[in-house]
């Protein structure tokens, strides 16, 4: 299995300027912070448990050259999966949903997904929307297997392990401050 660490501090070392990412709440935006990732190309989404997808979807379609990488965990993939419904009719071939798979409630304690232990699998769901851009990862030479560029709706389930993690919160005024330097997101007519 994979460590959570490993698999966002290997989209910060390998990231291409023509992606933008969004963090799902609790540790996977820590673990963006932690790794170093700047502002202007993450937003580290706080209190909108299950809705960095749905955020990620409204980035897909406003910046149509740009690579929307969201990373989520299982738990609020599960919570909110309506954006998969609106991501099958939208067809948004930039955006690419890395979910982090752990089994647990990780951010609020470790409790277990008991969708996941009573055999809800996360790759059936969305393939029952019919998608078919489906990786699952659960070895870390895998990893560069989340850099793939082809065409989306793309998804990456990582399995990885339910260990505690000790990351600093991340500083409101970086998630303030998310996007706002960056005139690549917002493009030449729609900036402030």
């Amino acid at each position: 299995m994979i460590q959570l660490q490993d698999t966002v501090e290997f989209l910060f070392n390998t990231r291409a300027r023509d992606r933008l990412f969004v963090f799902g709440i609790g540790d996977i935006s820590k673990a963006g912070y932690a790794a170093g990732f700047p502002s202007d190309i993450a937003f580290f989404m706080v209190g909108a448990w299950g809705l960095p997808a749905s955020f990620g979807i409204g980035l897909a379609m406003a910046n149509p050259n740009l690579r929307i990488v969201v990373i989520d965990g299982d738990g609020a993939f599960l919570h909110s999966p309506n954006h998969l419904s609106l991501l099958a009719s939208l067809r948004v071939s930039n955006y690419h949903s890395v979910i982090i798979n752990n089994g647990v409630y990780r951010s609020s304690g470790g409790q277990r997904i008991m969708a996941l232990d009573q055999g809800i699998e996360i790759r059936k769901i969305i393939s029952a929307h019919g998608f078919s851009n489906i990786e699952c990862l659960s070895h870390q030479n895998e990893l560069p297997q989340l850099n793939r560029v082809s065409p989306g709706p793309a998804f990456t389930i990582v399995r990885a392990t339910a260990g505690k993690n000790h990351y600093s919160r991340v500083p409101m005024e970086e998630v303030r401050n998310s996007f706002t330097p960056s005139k690549r997101m917002w493009g030449e007519t729609k900036g402030r």
